[in-house]
């Protein structure tokens, strides 16, 4: 997910680089703050911008990374998927195009690494492992030559972060075309990496902090110091769905339903206003399970209710639509109404989902060894 800076930085001198190939870089630099929250009025700013000057690598980075963002909220929705692989491109193509006019740039050549780099990124989201490592491979490469002469060039150690992090807990599928990379997945150098760009960054501060708040959540579990960055970004940008949902996991994880439950309502509120329909179904999901313990079946039934009102064709592969009759039956259970919870667990599917299937089985095997007149 490439996102957006704090425009309250010190610039050094490379740094000031950038803005000076930007003709509004105040207007800019306010845009992207309130893209980042979410704010349509930032995200309509930005495109003016890229309209003003199309072929600006700075300007099709921020335009993609806010189309990408846009994507990010709401991954079932196949035309903000093509509309961010399209300005994630576009992009790329300017990056190239600048680069080439000037090898010797180093802005020109920061950003031809951090969009090949993005665009990577998204074809790993899509599962396009050959057209990732291609993209990877290119920025990895440029970006690792950029810091040898400008090891100020902070943003730079960001990309180079998130890959030496992450790929230590990579899927064996991935490790060899990491080494071919040069990487080792040292978890301790992509950390000190992350904390550089976050620290120092221009364009990827904000970024670098969310993923190592998201480092902290999935790699290493530690869900108090994951829940520290993810207050962070909270306190920031409020209304944005991604980083309200994850704080509430943390939360919820850490036993404090209450807290959870009001930044899942919060997160909800903000997906439907913002159109973030993918993140506000999986705030409902949470807010449905953890409700049973909370304020009563009757809640949880009704969030149940309205997210199975909100799935179709488009949500089948999440988790939130394979799972709902299970979580739903589950929850039943729980209250004690076992004939209800038996409703559910029996018109699971192992078409839609075998993980779903076999849990559902277990629970009709463990409660309802007879059938209902268990």
């Amino acid at each position: 997910m490439k996102r957006f800076i704090l425009s309250t930085l010190i610039l050094s001198v490379p740094l000031a680089l950038y803005t000076q190939q930007l003709q509004s870089e105040p207007d800019i630099l306010a845009s992207v703050h309130r893209a980042y929250n979410f704010e349509q009025q930032g995200f309509a700013e930005i495109s003016a911008v890229s309209e003003l000057q199309p072929e600006s690598p700075i300007t099709s980075f921020v335009m993609a990374s806010a189309q990408y963002w846009i994507f990010q909220t709401d991954r079932t929705n196949r035309e903000k998927q093509q509309n961010a692989e399209y300005w994630l491109t576009q992009a790329l193509d300017n990056a190239e195009a600048a680069y080439q006019d000037n090898s010797t740039d180093p802005v020109a050549q920061m950003f031809y690494g951090l969009s090949s780099c993005n665009r990577a990124r998204f074809y790993v989201e899509q599962g396009k492992w050959w057209s990732s490592y291609r993209d990877a491979r290119r920025g990895i490469r440029l970006l690792k030559d950029l810091l040898k002469d400008h090891p100020e060039m902070y943003d730079a150690h960001f990309a180079l972060g998130v890959a030496e992090a992450f790929l230590s807990d990579a899927p064996a599928i991935v490790k060899p075309l990491a080494l071919l990379m040069g990487f080792r997945g040292r978890a301790e150098k992509g950390i000190e990496m992350l904390n550089l760009a976050r620290d120092q960054g221009y364009w990827t501060q904000t970024e670098a902090l969310y993923f190592l708040a998201y480092y902290y959540y999935t790699v290493t579990r530690e869900r108090q110091l994951a829940a520290q960055y993810f207050q962070e970004l909270h306190d920031v940008y409020p209304q944005n769905v991604i980083f309200a949902y994850y704080l509430g996991r943390c939360y919820e994880d850490e036993g404090d339903l209450s807290k959870a439950k009001e930044l899942y309502l919060s997160g909800f509120e903000n997906g439907l206003t913002q159109g973030s329909d993918d993140f506000a179904n999986w705030c409902l999901y949470r807010l449905a399970m953890i409700s049973v313990e909370t304020t009563g079946i009757d809640d949880s039934l009704a969030y149940f209710a309205q997210l199975e009102s909100r799935l179709g064709d488009h949500t089948i592969e999440q988790e939130y639509h394979y799972r709902l009759d299970v979580k739903r039956g589950i929850a039943l259970l729980i209250a004690g109404r076992k004939a209800d919870a038996y409703q559910y667990l029996v018109r699971v599917e192992r078409s839609l989902d075998r993980g779903a299937y076999r849990e559902a089985q277990n629970l009709l095997e463990e409660h309802f060894p007879n059938g209902l007149n268990t």
